[in-house]
């Protein structure tokens, strides 16, 4: 009886004309009305249309939802302009397999191509998106010398007053770059676009870095409680260091570095390995090298020199006395401070 109602009420629902503009991607796609967005897709519904790009992006499928945003987009709806362009973006740094009844493949230019499309249009946020298509395109160590990346990221700032946006400008800014000073000094020109719209976590944790770093003159203690309660990995990171290191508040500092070490934050990962190994309690040594050796491994050079040493002073840990050394030579070759102060210390002649 329950299969026979299930299928009347989807039969129902396949003859009822839905609105698609009120409801999201996701909650088309729980209600089971994937069928129902096609077939007025296919009427000429462009916010039907947008919809089953938006549950195709979900589940990973670029070819299908390049199809359906395209679709929606020359249907004449514009935010279907900027939700390709996104797409794109998206799925350039991701392995994408080749389809012979498709258009073609992900491209940054026909994703900057549609950004501009979508500034004419007037939607919003294409500024910003129009930006990171830029930085995408962008050899990282030129960014701060990419004058159109820069010029994006000042309009996406004023106009948008992005978060990520007014960072960039910060960055710049700390750069001497004269597009994101805007006549001012670095210390006027920082608190103008820290203060140029609503508090964003990002601008916030950057300019906390500052203050901390006493680059600039700044209290940075409400921008990192305000970050860490955004929960942004940086800002707990470095709220529950000052914790632990400043406010002896140790209980509540840890468990701000582990909430940011959940979120992938590396440095977190090797502070809370230091502070680890400064215990002498078996347990916390034991923390402190599967930390080291997670930091390691997701490329944090300090921790993986420390852990070669800590393998070096104890071969009960697993590792090779051969191996130990090598791992050191690679990191004094880096200049990593801790290979080369325990090389001295040594006397061991690592240069190659």
């Amino acid at each position: 009886m329950g299969k026979i109602l299930d299928f009347l009420f989807k039969s129902s629902q396949a003859h009822t004309a839905h609105d698609f503009s009120s409801i999201s991607a996701s909650e088309a796609y729980n209600a089971g009305l994937m069928g129902v967005a096609a077939r007025q897709a296919a009427r000429g519904d462009a916010h039907a249309a947008e919809k089953l790009g938006l549950i195709f992006l979900m589940s990973d499928e670029f070819h299908s939802a390049d199809f359906w945003l395209d679709r929606a987009s020359r249907m004449g709806l514009p935010s279907a302009l900027r939700r390709r362009a996104e797409l794109h973006l998206m799925f350039c740094s991701r392995p994408v397999e080749p389809n012979f009844m498709a258009r073609g493949m992900p491209s940054l230019d026909i994703a900057l191509s549609l950004a501009d499309q979508a500034i004419r249009s007037g939607v919003e946020k294409s500024l910003t998106l129009k930006a990171r298509i830029l930085q995408a395109r962008s050899d990282p160590a030129a960014l701060s010398d990419n004058a159109e990346f820069l010029a994006a990221c000042f309009t996406a700032a004023v106009e948008e007053k992005d978060d990520w946006a007014r960072m960039i400008m910060m960055i710049g800014s700390m750069a001497g770059n004269v597009i994101c000073l805007q006549g001012k000094d670095k210390q006027a020109a920082v608190m103008g676009w820290l203060e140029h719209g609503e508090r964003g976590q990002l601008t916030s944790t950057y300019a906390a870095k500052l203050f901390m770093g006493k680059f600039l003159q700044g209290d940075y203690m409400e921008l990192l409680r305000f970050s860490a309660s955004e929960g942004n990995s940086d800002g707990l990171y470095l709220l529950g260091k000052h914790q632990i290191i400043i406010e002896k508040n140790c209980d509540e500092g840890e468990t701000m570095v582990r909430r940011a070490i959940r979120k992938g934050n590396v440095e977190a990962m090797a502070f809370l390995a230091d502070y680890k190994a400064s215990h002498s309690d078996m347990a916390s040594q034991m923390e402190a090298d599967i930390l080291y050796r997670d930091a390691s491994e997701r490329g944090h050079l300090g921790a993986r020199a420390i852990m070669a040493i800590r393998g070096l002073q104890d071969q009960a840990r697993g590792m090779s006395k051969d191996r130990c050394l090598e791992i050191l030579k690679d990191c004094f070759l880096k200049n990593v401070p801790a290979a080369r102060l325990f090389a001295q210390r040594h006397k061991l002649f690592l240069r190659a």
